[in-house]
């Protein structure tokens, strides 16, 4: 919510919530739920005529529900990195241009997951 109040609401704009599993284990459904429509109406204060608001609910509850959550984020991370690239330079075609940057931010993506989600830095 932080960055909303920073940035206002110039465009459209998507705010994810992130419930973890303890938050889940802690709080019931009733609660998330009023915080959810908390943040709508911030949202509406801050100037935001429709928010969208989405519960992120962490990363699944198992390795392989993990592995999968991040592998989609994997595609994810690619397409905003060409959509800036072609919003900065329109005039490029060249796949190698945009692709480069795609998959810089792959990259960064898998390495915080690695490192703060998964907390498998240097790790076997």
């Amino acid at each position: 919510m932080r960055k909303m109040s920073a940035t206002g609401f110039a465009e459209p704009s998507l705010v994810t919530m992130q419930v973890s599993k303890g938050a889940r284990n802690y709080a019931n459904g009733t609660i998330l739920r009023y915080m959810a429509q908390g943040a709508v109406e911030y949202a509406k204060e801050l100037g935001c005529a429709n928010p969208q608001i989405v519960l992120h609910l962490d990363h699944g509850d198992s390795f392989e529900l993990c592995k999968i959550n991040i592998d989609s984020d994997s595609p994810l991370a690619m397409t905003a990195a060409i959509r800036k690239y072609f919003d900065e330079h329109p005039e490029h075609f060249d796949p190698r241009q945009h692709l480069k940057p795609a998959r810089e931010n792959m990259q960064k993506m898998y390495e915080h997951k690695i490192v703060d989600v998964l907390g498998s830095n240097n790790k076997l």
